[in-house]
């Protein structure tokens, strides 16, 4: 399992940003360019539209260095990996710096010797690149990274007349808070109120059996994720959930959930944060007033633990421009970079006073201490292990968690099959 602790309270979320690199060029330009022209660095990304710092940073950079220009080249969210590969060995395509968007397509990059390795010197700013080593070497570092949180309607809280939830629950609270909420508020208010919603993904309910450090999706043996089921499924039964046919057959958006008003708490990624501030600022959303807690911890692990995904930048081998693209890489990953992320709502990995300071002053981000305090991390961990057989990990438990989430298998039959179906995967090399 990849562990790490997130010193100076770093964000974890899907990439990592590079920073120094083994062999780089020494030279500002590629042979016979003019020095009185700008240099032009090729910066792969998927959907901008999902990335609102791409642009502030690009244009903060430039303002510094007027003798460089970023063109973006934006790949579709779907399929990016093979994409962004697929031009990265072509001989007529430039592409300069990438973002990296999952643990797969990281592994797969880094073996074929697509991108550069990190120089250790640079991990001091991240803490957390030595948990990517791959075949001795880091070829990443991170930018941007999201961990999971509750969010929850204080409204709901309020009508019930309970506390907000708190940065130190264990899961045995946090399913009697999210029991008795819905019955409260269902009561006062004479319709049904759903005191969780778990989206469809296998990762918001099996995440939850992460968050105790001790085991992977690579275990072989699921009887770990067995209480976290039990929990999710009686509340299921018992009307505390939505049920997950509904959401399956409306192809219902977890924010829509959320926004309804009709849900109290919803463990989610730090991602919604930018989302949901402008959705409540512009009538979108039903709820006007919210905030964050940390997710629930497993007995005997520390409070504020969760689970995360990388995102960030690595440079490309073939780059005729290393030493250019490391001083960008630099400025991304370093603090004018992470200042910049945290403008937008987006959590960089870098993080600091300042850093949660400028998160925590956008408007519309609820001005409360405790949901402050649920942006400062202890322990994190991946969502995937840096393992190539991840992929099918995830398509396997994905397609088993939909199963047992249903009815179709009780959870007997569901974890004996991921076990089953997972021996073969976990036997090759």
């Amino acid at each position: 399992m990849l562990r790490k602790f997130l010193a100076a309270a770093v964000f974890l979320c899907a990439a990592g940003c590079l920073a120094g690199c083994q062999g780089m060029e020494n030279g500002t330009a590629g042979s016979g360019q003019d020095q009185t022209e700008k240099t032009t660095l090729v910066w792969a990304v998927w959907d901008t539209g999902q990335l609102p710092f791409v642009q502030d940073v690009i244009d903060a950079y430039e303002a510094e260095h007027p003798d460089i220009e970023i063109r973006v080249e934006e790949y579709p969210t779907d399929g990016y990996d093979f994409s962004l590969e697929s031009d990265l060995t072509s001989e007529d395509h430039q592409i300069d710096c990438m973002l990296i968007k999952d643990i797969p397509g990281y592994l797969s990059l880094a073996k074929k010797q697509l991108i550069l390795p990190v120089e250790e010197t640079d991990f001091s700013d991240s803490g957390i690149q030595k948990d990517l080593m791959v075949d001795g070497n880091v070829y990443t570092r991170l930018c941007r990274s999201d961990f999971n949180v509750l969010y929850y309607n204080k409204e709901l809280f309020d009508t019930a007349g309970m506390e907000y939830p708190a940065n130190d629950m264990t899961f045995e609270e946090y399913d009697a808070m999210v029991r008795e909420v819905s019955e409260k508020a269902s009561e006062a208010l004479g319709n049904h109120i759903y005191g969780v919603y778990y989206h469809t993904w296998r990762s918001t309910v099996q995440d939850f059996a992460l968050l105790d450090g001790k085991h992977t999706l690579l275990d072989g043996d699921y009887e770990f994720l067995r209480p976290v089921y039990e929990m999710v499924l009686e509340q299921q039964a018992d009307g505390i959930c939505p049920p997950y046919l509904n959401a399956k057959l409306d192809s219902m958006h977890y924010s829509t959930a959320f926004y309804s008003n009709r849900v109290a708490v919803m463990p989610m990624g730090t991602w919604f944060l930018p989302n949901l501030i402008q959705a409540a600022g512009n009538g979108e959303s039903q709820v006007d007033r919210w905030g964050i807690a940390s997710m629930p911890h497993a007995d005997g692990a520390a409070q504020d633990t969760s689970v995360a995904a990388i995102t960030g930048v690595s440079i490309s081998s073939s780059s005729a421009y290393k030493k250019e693209a490391k001083d960008f890489v630099d400025f991304l990953c370093g603090q004018e970079g992470a200042e910049i992320l945290a403008e937008t709502g987006t959590m960089p990995a870098l993080r600091n006073e300042k850093v949660t300071d400028i998160i925590s002053s956008q408007g519309g981000f609820p001005q409360d201490e405790s949901s402050r305090a649920a942006l400062e991390t202890g322990m994190i961990y991946y969502n995937q292990p840096l393992d190539t057989r991840s992929v099918m990990a995830e398509s396997i438990l994905g397609e088993i968690h939909e199963k047992i989430m249903l009815g179709e298998l009780s959870l007997d039959e569901g974890l004996a099959r991921m076990r089953e179906e997972m021996e073969t995967v976990l036997k090759e090399s």
